[in-house]
């Protein structure tokens, strides 16, 4: 169990996502979570544009077997926008 930042978040796991296209990542995404259940994910997607860290979020909102989002800018991570955090 690893942890992030000033702001104690505890994970599992850390998924790079970067230098990848929106369909890989979405592709490298579906892989592995139907690989893993019951644990606590950092995605790390880089802030960049800002195009995958979209795609990337919009694709785990909606996928059944994903129980939270968490934006890191949004808990305040000092990875910020760079990374979400996810229980599958």
């Amino acid at each position: 169990m690893r942890k992030s930042g000033r702001n104690t978040i505890f994970y599992d796991q850390l998924f790079d996502l970067h230098g990848l296209t929106g369909d890989d990542a979405v592709f490298r995404l579906k892989n592995f979570i139907s690989l893993h259940k019951n644990i606590t994910v950092m995605i790390n997607h880089g802030k960049g544009t800002g195009t995958l860290r979209a795609r990337v979020r919009a694709f785990l909102k909606q996928h059944p077997s994903v129980s939270s989002v968490r934006p890191g800018e949004e808990i305040g991570l000092p990875e910020g926008d760079g990374v979400t955090i996810i229980i599958i």
